[in-house]
Parts: structure tokens; C-alpha cells; sequence
């Protein structure tokens, strides 16, 4: 009984993340079908770096400027104080 179920059909398949892929497959298939995933989740990685990269290059030329005006007002008021 137990060997009746591990036995599987030559075309079962292989069932992850709602992809479907022969279970038969030669080595080359694999291969290709891996690069291929491998580099779409590259690309995608990619892109939400250079978007997280933007997001902080945003918020550091805010910084920046409050900082620049912030340095400004302790100059004049300086001035002012000195007078």
C-alpha cells in the first residue's frame, strides 16, 4: 500500500506558487526554466532597490534643506545678537 503511494505517474507535476512544472523535465529544462525565474526575481529586486534608493535620496535633500535654512536663521540671528 505505502509503495503505491510514493510511486508517481510520469506526468505528474510539480505544483509551487501557482507555477506548474513537468516533473520530467530534462537537467537543461531546469536549468532554463531556473535562470530565467532567477533572473525576473534579479529584476524585480532591482527595481524596489533603486525605488527604496530614491525614496531615502528624497528624504535626505529634505534634511538637507531644513538644515541649510535652520543654519541660516542661527546666522542671522547670531548677527543680531552680536549688534
Amino acid at each position: 500500500m505505502s509503495e503505491s503511494k510514493n510511486q508517481r505517474s510520469p506526468s505528474s507535476m510539480i505544483t509551487r506558487q501557482s507555477v506548474s512544472t513537468p516533473a520530467h523535465w530534462s537537467v537543461e529544462q531546469w536549468v532554463e526554466y531556473l535562470d530565467e525565474k532567477f533572473a525576473r526575481h534579479r529584476k524585480e529586486r532591482t527595481e524596489d532597490v533603486t525605488q527604496m534608493i530614491a525614496s531615502i535620496k528624497e528624504v535626505v535633500d529634505r534634511v538637507e534643506e531644513t538644515m541649510t535654512t535652520q543654519g541660516q536663521e542661527i546666522l542671522k540671528l547670531r548677527e543680531l545678537a552680536t549688534e
